[in-house]
């Protein structure tokens, strides 16, 4: 109850969130970055992150595994523009990811393509040292819990990165 007290909510983007610089131990962006079109943008989010950081404080990111697109299961594919692939897609460009739901609904979903060097590379840009890079993995109980497909068990297809301001 007392962190609803002190919750507040202002204007903001994940570029420039107008909180105080150099006071969090750590920023976690989850399930942002893939939806950030422009190099510019995607670079203020590690600017951000930095700027928010105190010295040795993390920046966690997760997203969809960029670099396993390609693979298909009964419930979850990329649908490809004509002469798109895992391959020829560049930094922030849009690629459309299918997804049909337990109860049946189709959702479609606009990702961007940010490859986990590129945000390495980012990251090393704006001060902040790539840490830990897990590409995770489905356990036994998440696919049954979640009905998902056996490829889940070998195919990374969510990727969380760190990294640390020093």
């Amino acid at each position: 109850q007392d962190l609803l007290v002190s919750t507040s909510f202002g204007p903001g983007s994940a570029d420039n969130t107008s909180l105080a610089s150099e006071v969090y131990d750590g920023v976690v962006c989850s399930l942002v970055i893939n939806n950030i079109a422009t190099v510019n943008e995607t670079k203020g989010v590690f600017r951000e992150a930095n700027r928010l950081l105190k010295s040795g404080g993390k920046f966690i990111i997760s997203l969809p595994h960029p670099l396993t697109l390609s693979y298909r299961t009964n419930n979850r594919w990329t649908e490809w523009k004509p002469g798109q692939s895992q391959h020829t897609l560049q930094p922030g460009e849009a690629f459309i990811r299918k997804i049909l739901t337990a109860k049946g609904t189709m959702l479609e979903i606009t990702n961007n393509f940010w490859h986990p060097d590129m945000l390495a590379e980012y990251a090393k840009e704006t001060g902040l040292i790539p840490g830990v890079k897990v590409e995770m993995l489905a356990n036994e109980e998440q696919i049954q819990t979640h009905s998902l497909h056996k490829l889940y068990r070998s195919v990374p297809f969510f990727l969380v990165m760190s990294f640390i301001k020093p």
